[in-house]
Order: C-alpha cells, then structure tokens, then sequence
C-alpha cells in the first residue's frame, strides 16, 4: 500500500456524538426536575473527561490506521479542533409524561443525533457535528 505521508494533512468530518463524547453537568431544561437530571449511562459527568474520551478515541484511531498502513507513529503529532463536548441532558423513551422534556438530548444507536424541540418525541434539532483533524503528521 501507498504508505506516503502528506506534509500538514486535514481531515474534516462530519458526526453525530457518541454518547461517550458528551457530559451532562446541569443544569437541567426547562420543565426537568434536578433532581431527575442525571447522567446517561455512557456519557461523561464532567467536561474534562468528555474531552479526555474522545481525544483518546481518536488518538487509538490514528495509531491504528497508521500501524495498519506500516507507518511508524514515532514522532507523529495531530491536533483534533471544531467540536467541544457537548452539556446535554441525554433522555430515552419512557411512558412518563413530559420525561423526554424540550431541550433533551436523543440517543439513538450510541450517538446524539438531536435536541428536542417537541416533548415526548425523539424528533428535533438535528445534532450532526463538524470537527478536523489537523497535522503534521
């Protein structure tokens, strides 16, 4: 395989944040109780560590493509910018009335995909995110 290395790459993507890349810290949306307010299980409970996850996920990522492709990683520095975690009171389906409150995150399949703007619907805002991966590599 082509193993060839470019000087200052970018790479830009799009997403929808694992729920292990959010946090939820408070305070609550309008309507939820704080007491009802807690943290999605997966999710972080602090910002520090919602940032420590995902740059430990991308650092795994870049290791592995690069171990994959035979390069050595020795000397290889890259710098992720464009998303911070997001504070986000992730809530599920539940037959409760008024749980899955406006302002509330959607999970769906590991990631937050929206942010309601309709109580108990799991429709809204959609949730896509930019991020870029800068070099040198």
């Amino acid at each position: 395989p082509d193993a060839t290395i470019v000087t200052n790459p970018t790479f830009a993507f799009s997403f929808y944040p694992p729920i292990a890349w959010t946090y939820y810290a408070g305070p609550p949306p309008s309507g939820v109780q704080a007491a009802d307010a807690t943290v999605y299980a997966g999710q972080q409970a602090t910002l520090k560590d919602a940032e420590r996850v995902m740059k430990n996920d991308i650092d795994g990522a870049i290791l592995k493509a690069l171990n994959k492709l035979g390069v050595s990683s020795q000397g290889t520095t890259w710098e992720v910018s464009g998303y911070t975690p997001q504070n986000c009171l992730i809530r599920g389906d539940s037959s409760q009335q008024g749980w899955r409150a406006v302002g509330t995150c959607v999970p769906q399949i590991g990631a937050v995909t929206a942010i309601r703007t309709v109580a108990d619907s799991n429709t809204g805002t959609d949730n896509v995110q930019v991020s870029k991966i800068l070099g040198p590599l």
